[in-house]
């Protein structure tokens, strides 16, 4: 099983309204999610945390997650 992120702008406002106005984070939000859902899933999530230089394919974190579980490593 994958592990599930269903972001809402609310569930994120809280920890990002420190370092953005609300327009500025509102705008970060819409550009990332991609499908217009008004939700951000695991790979919106990740684009969102991480350094627009760095890139990471679904399959990679499906892997990852899936050792993860596997081997009982972390609780998710």
């Amino acid at each position: 099983m994958l592990f599930v992120v269903d972001l809402t702008i609310d569930d994120l406002r809280p920890t990002f309204q420190r370092s953005f106005s609300n327009y500025a984070f509102e705008q970060l939000f819409k550009k990332c999610d991609k499908d217009g859902d008004q939700r951000l899933n695991l790979m919106e999530f990740i684009q969102l945390i991480l350094p627009p230089q760095f890139t990471v394919r679904e399959e990679t974190v499906k892997s990852i997650l899936d050792h993860m579980k596997a081997k009982s490593t972390a609780r998710l």
